[in-house]
């Protein structure tokens, strides 16, 4: 008898189709169920580094309305957003501090470590966020002294960045 004609003849084995059915079921399951855990967290962390960008441009800014050197400003800058607790532990850190004209741009930088299925495609998560602050200085009667280019951001340039 031919293979054909006993394999026509012969009646599916079934047994066993639903577990495949089930295991590959089961494992996107999981995969949702990690994404739907991981995402707000995920946000929440870089909704709090887009925070802390803010809130360290606008303390640079008003220390170089005080007239601070770069280097107490970057020290001091960098002490606050390391010291911000951001949501599930994670460390904050600066990455840069700008000053270009009159804004002052502040470069944040957050880690999110994945706990769930997801930490399969990858442990941690690098997350950045820049926020920029206006430098507003005033006269002495209380009036708004308009400066396209403060003379305090030339310290923070390099010898190659150097308007003349």
């Amino acid at each position: 008898m031919s293979r054909r004609a006993r394999w026509a003849g012969a009646q599916r084995d079934e047994r066993g189709d639903y577990s495949i059915f089930v295991a590959v079921m089961v494992i996107g399951l999981l995969v949702l169920g990690g994404v739907a855990y991981e995402a707000p967290r995920i946000m929440a962390v870089r909704q709090q580094a887009l925070h802390t960008a803010q809130q360290a441009s606008q303390l640079a800014a008003s220390m170089v309305a005080a007239g601070e050197p770069y280097s107490g400003i970057k020290k001091e800058v960098s002490k606050r957003v390391e010291e911000t607790a951001p949501p599930y532990g994670q460390r904050m850190y600066l990455i840069r501090l700008q000053c270009t004209g009159n804004l002052v741009r502040a470069v944040v930088a957050a880690s999110y470590s994945n706990v769930t299925v997801l930490s399969l495609f990858g442990s941690a998560q690098r997350m950045e966020a820049t926020a920029a602050a206006e430098v507003v200085l005033y006269g002495p009667r209380g009036e708004r002294v308009h400066q396209p280019y403060l003379p305090e951001c030339r310290d923070w340039l390099g010898p190659n960045e150097r308007q003349n």
